[in-house]
């Protein structure tokens, strides 16, 4: 979509809202666990994830 990867994109996504949530709520955050929903968020979700050193979870 106009010269850039949706994938990439998707991920950049994931790693802006990582760091929004550590910036706002830093490492003491009480989230346990990262569920995409809808489907297609599931490349942010996976990113974010991982930023944030939480679990990925399928849950519908």
């Amino acid at each position: 979509m106009d010269n850039i990867s949706v994938y990439k994109a998707r991920l950049r996504m994931g790693e802006k809202l990582a760091d929004k949530i550590l910036a706002e709520w830093g490492e003491d955050h009480d989230i346990d666990v990262v569920i995409p929903i809808p489907d297609t968020s599931r490349t942010s979700a996976m990113e974010l994830a991982l930023k944030m050193n939480i679990k990925y979870r399928e849950g519908l």
